[in-house]
């Protein structure tokens, strides 16, 4: 008898390591988890500076675009007067040559006819 309570008290001391080095275990595994909490944490302090960093930066892309654009336009608009300007130049000197065309025909028949 007092060698089964020798065997169990044995066995209660193996289960009470065992239970110690599940506790150090447990610990290590608590340790680990709160430093990949704080690596989570600083993975997400940065995501949200990369975030505002990116929207700074895309606000002001935005900004810059709509100076080009309200340059282009302007741009497009002085293009556009200069090519009426021109076009109205071209039809003037086409309408000039068509007169003196005109003048230089009704002079030969003049001529013609005074001969």
């Amino acid at each position: 008898m007092q060698n089964t309570v020798q065997q169990i008290l044995d066995e209660l001391k193996e289960i009470r390591s065992e239970q110690g080095r599940f506790s150090d275990d447990l610990k290590e595994i608590k340790s680990e988890q709160g430093k990949f909490s704080d690596e989570l944490k600083d993975v997400k302090e940065e995501q949200s500076s990369l975030r505002e960093d990116m929207n700074a930066g895309f606000a002001r892309l935005e900004k810059k675009l709509d100076r080009h654009r309200i340059e282009n336009i302007n741009a497009d608009n002085l293009l556009l007067n200069e090519i009426r300007t021109v076009r109205e130049d071209v039809f003037f000197v086409n309408r000039k040559i068509a007169d003196t065309e005109l003048d230089l025909h009704t002079l030969k028949q003049q001529n013609k006819s005074s001969i």
